[in-house]
């Protein structure tokens, strides 16, 4: 192995979704104020190609929403869906010839530990935060059912594609692209039911969340050993 070792850290946003299913479709579920941080060591094994480790942490809040057809705006908030992850990545460097610049492709496997509260809902407590500036709730809704962890341990796989800029010798500036894809069951689920909106009553309301996303981040490394 060569003695090329760096070290480095990442900071950036992600995009994720909720599948929402059921009767009522006014009341969906979606992640907001989304972030990832990930600190992280690769070794250099072969020519450009290396070997590291990774740990990071997301987080996002998951919002239950009511959508105002006459607005198109959500009112709600949720609680903080959070994960942590150990990540074995294998990645090639591929250098421009006589430039600074050069692109990487990679490939990992996070193992995740998901951070979430389960909860009941019990008929009242939702309505108390949907609200508009005259602090009265926007619309009569009773909410019935529960949100759990479906899974706290999960392994995704990862692609990943960037760019890296060499600022000298041992530092280098990169900016990257990953797909994290969850290939098993969803992790949290949001299962009502029964609903009462505007007087009328919805039930099978199951909102699930899978996990999948796709990342986009900036950061610097700097190679300890060479």
């Amino acid at each position: 192995m060569s003695q090329d070792i760096y070290v480095g850290a990442r900071v950036g946003g992600f995009i994720t979704d909720w599948e929402n299913s059921g009767s009522l479709a006014v009341l969906q579920s979606r992640s907001t104020r989304l972030w990832n941080y990930n600190l992280y060591a690769r070794q250099e094994i072969l020519e450009h190609l290396y070997i590291g480790m990774e740990a990071g942490f997301s987080r996002s809040t998951a919002e239950l929403n009511v959508f105002q057809p006459e607005r198109k705006i959500a009112k709600g908030n949720g609680p903080t869906l959070a994960f942590w992850s150990i990540v074995p990545t294998i990645r090639k460097d591929f250098p421009l010839s006589d430039s600074r610049f050069g692109f990487q492709a990679s490939l990992s496997v996070p193992v995740n530990y998901t951070s979430f509260d389960n909860y009941e809902y019990a008929g009242d407590e939702f309505g108390g935060v949907i609200r508009v500036g005259d602090k009265l709730p926007i619309t009569d809704i009773y909410i019935y059912g529960n949100e759990s962890v479906s899974r706290r341990f999960s392994v995704f796989l990862r692609p990943e594609v960037g760019v890296f800029y060499k600022l000298n010798s041992r530092g280098r500036i990169s900016v990257d692209i990953m797909w994290g894809i969850n290939p098993s069951s969803p992790l949290v689920t949001r299962n009502f039911h029964e609903v009462v909106y505007e007087g009328e009553t919805f039930d099978a309301s199951l909102h699930k969340y899978h996990g999948q996303y796709l990342a986009y981040t900036i950061g610097y490394e700097y190679r300890i050993f060479k």
